[in-house]
């Protein structure tokens, strides 16, 4: 995320297992995923201000120390960036992010009752992440150039 950045936004509709289009905007004030000290709990506050239950089960567990694995790996980055490095590590910044914002969307908006679908959200976070986190890209923008393109979900 952008270090300059006080808050971070989200918004997407998305559709995932029979689930209806939602549209969530959440604001968290921090400027990093990894500083969010407890992500089950931000996990079920944001799930009581959609009217859903709270309760985490083993699959949004599993879900969570993914979540959890992904901003540890951020940190780590960050600390390793340096002249020579920076594209690369960039890019893999922006995939790890894209990945922890679909992640956080899902468990506060689906309901986890089993592996297949755990497995279904896992697959369409890596298949569809950047896509997801990013839109316009067309025939000529790369991401290897870093063109920041309109975040649809600010």
């Amino acid at each position: 995320m952008n270090k300059s950045s006080k808050f971070i936004f989200f918004e997407k509709e998305y559709e995932f297992n029979n689930y209806k289009r939602v549209r969530i905007v959440c604001v968290i004030s921090k400027e990093y995923f990894f500083e969010i000290s407890d992500i089950a709990a931000f996990i079920e506050v944001e799930r009581k201000k959609q009217g859903n239950s709270a309760k985490l089960n083993t699959h949004d567990y599993f879900l969570i120390d993914i979540v959890k694995q992904l901003s540890e790996q951020q940190k780590e980055l960050i600390q390793l960036i340096n002249s020579k490095n920076f594209k690369t590590i960039l890019r893999s910044l922006i995939e790890m992010d894209a990945k922890i914002s679909d992640y956080l969307f899902f468990l506060i908006n689906c309901r986890f009752e089993n592996d297949k679908e755990v497995k279904d959200c896992i697959e369409s976070v890596e298949k569809d992440g950047l896509d997801d986190y990013y839109c316009g890209l067309n025939y000529n923008d790369s991401l290897n150039d870093f063109k920041l393109i309109v975040h649809k979900f600010c």
